[in-house]
């Protein structure tokens, strides 16, 4: 099963923190211990702060979801999490983790999760959260976008501060603005005012909190952010289509899923899972097969059928193929159709690219992460980003 909030933003302050009771507790520790990762891009996070803070559901005893609705019986391993950023409207964030407290207090832990900027579609590899105790404690990410140069070299309490001071400056300015496209078209106009609103220059909000004892329980958890952070002139024609369902400007679908990967190989086979992270997508199939022009006609290898939105499958990892079935050096395409919408189709070059995977290797299990607006939106617009797909080593 997995977990996923269903908790919305309700304005672009509504759900900020008072800055001086999150400041007043923040720390000085070094945040993270990070393996590398070539996906990361060297991509970053800072701590953006919003504020009702939905969980994402875990069990007891350190049990965690695993996707799919089946129970979690995969063999233990080492403690891993990746985090895939699938932010919608914005080309990059900063982030990092804060601990929350039973009284609802806030902590932030020291800098942000990587040194530049976290693009869209990376992903970042953590074993470790210093400053916390993986078995008890509450942890949450805060996203920041906008003019992050702004923030260069800050830590997360200056960062923090930073983008909180941002939106209360446009805070009055937006008070009657609505919910207009005014002249934009479907992508919207970056820079936009009137209407819609005055652009502050950097947004904060916070994502759902893992609970405590889901990184110290021996899985491999993928945590995908999904969905738009929203804020004044973020609105355009078929906005649905990029951010989901009741997206407007005032009402963001920032959310996350949060799933425990299967571990399960078998030698001389790749093991292969997808996960559906796109909130405006209905349910996929996903398949590789050739590209037009290429191999022969009805060539495909299944992978898997009928995924709805935050679910990921099958469970556990199909295992019944090697690398070289899924054509990578062949020019097959990873695709993804679903009734009522044009197939999309992803090159599997684009795809390991993008999640630092070299090659794909027998005795070894990913996952595929479907990201962003519906797989039709394949071009980015000047506030939306496009539909991607990149791949998560189980264990990397």
């Amino acid at each position: 099963m997995s977990y996923r909030s269903m908790t919305r933003g309700d304005g672009w302050l509504c759900s900020l923190l008072a800055a001086g009771a999150l400041l007043s507790c923040v720390t000085d520790h070094k945040a993270l211990e990070k393996k590398a990762d070539s996906g990361a891009g060297g991509g970053g996070g800072v701590l953006g702060v919003s504020g009702s803070v939905s969980q994402l559901g875990g069990g007891p005893n350190g049990q965690v979801p695993s996707g799919g609705g089946h129970p979690d019986d995969e063999p233990r391993g080492a403690s891993v999490l990746t985090i895939v950023n699938g932010v919608v409207d914005a080309p990059s964030v900063v982030l990092c983790l804060a601990k929350l407290d039973a009284e609802g207090g806030v902590t932030a832990l020291g800098r942000p999760l990587t040194a530049t900027p976290f693009e869209y579609g990376k992903n970042l590899v953590l074993s470790k959260v210093e400053g916390a105790n993986l078995d008890s404690d509450t942890l949450q990410p805060f996203a920041i976008a906008g003019e992050l140069a702004l923030i260069t070299d800050a830590d997360c309490q200056t960062a923090l501060a930073s983008a909180q001071a941002e939106e209360a400056l446009v805070a009055d300015a937006n008070a009657n603005a609505e919910d207009s496209i005014g002249a934009a078209g479907e992508g919207g106009a970056a820079g936009a005012s009137g209407s819609a609103g005055v652009r502050p220059r950097l947004r904060v909000r916070g994502l759902p909190a893992i609970p405590g004892g889901t990184l110290s329980a021996g899985r491999s958890i993928l945590y995908v952010a999904t969905g738009c952070m929203g804020g004044a002139t973020f609105i355009a024609r078929k906005a649905a289509e990029y951010c989901g369902a009741g997206y407007t400007q005032r009402n963001p679908t920032l959310s996350a899923l949060l799933v425990s990967l299967s571990r399960r190989t078998t030698y001389g086979f790749t093991g292969m899972q997808f996960v559906h992270a796109s909130a405006a997508t209905p349910e996929v199939s996903v398949s590789s097969q050739p590209a037009a022009g290429f191999g022969p006609q009805g060539a495909s290898l299944a992978i898997a059928t009928s995924v709805s939105e935050g679910e990921v499958a099958p469970h556990p990892a199909l295992l019944s193929n090697p690398a070289a079935a899924y054509g990578v050096q062949q020019s097959y395409q990873v695709q993804v159709g679903a009734q009522g919408m044009a197939t999309a189709s992803y090159a599997w070059p684009d795809i390991l690219a993008r999640g630092g995977v070299a090659k794909l290797l027998d005795g070894s299990t990913y996952a595929l992460v479907l990201l962003g607006p519906r797989p039709d939106h394949v071009q980015p617009t000047p506030i939306w980003n496009a539909s991607v797909m990149t791949l998560v080593p189980v264990d990397p």
